[in-house]
């Protein structure tokens, strides 16, 4: 008889679930058999305790579409009140906004000036103290 590897896990669960390999290895291999015989001793424990009638499934279907028949699905209501919401809000925010300040010519040439400006307003307190600077020099 050759001796081939073991079978892996997957082959052993194949097998479990008669689609497996269809050597012989497991006529040769008592390692690989008692594997075997272990997951089928564990899957049928675990069979055994978790039967439930085809009644308990039945039932429970029919109460499920007995619900869902029942009770109209209303969802269009917290859209609807969503959206009055935004409108009130919007409105509100539009009836008090300030007027706007398009004519305003003295805001046009304060942005021209801080635009045409090379400098930043910020520099501006570093030239005062080099010009005192200078100054005390003189």
């Amino acid at each position: 008889m050759k001796n081939t590897p073991h079978w892996t896990s997957e082959q052993l669960l194949d097998s479990l679930y008669g689609i497996g390999p269809e050597d012989s290895h497991l006529d040769g291999c008592a390692e690989c058999r008692a594997k075997l015989d272990a997951m089928r001793s564990n899957r049928s424990a675990r069979e055994i305790g978790q039967w439930i009638p085809d009644e308990f499934f039945a039932q429970q279907r029919h109460q499920i579409l007995q619900r869902t028949a029942s009770k109209p699905r209303r969802v269009w209501i917290p859209a609807l009140a969503t959206a009055a919401a935004g409108l009130a809000l919007a409105v509100t925010f539009q009836w008090n906004s300030p007027e706007p300040v398009a004519d305003d010519p003295q805001l046009y040439t304060s942005i021209y000036q801080s635009i045409e400006s090379e400098e930043p307003r910020a520099a501006a307190p570093m030239h005062a103290l080099f010009e005192e600077a200078t100054s005390d020099n003189d």
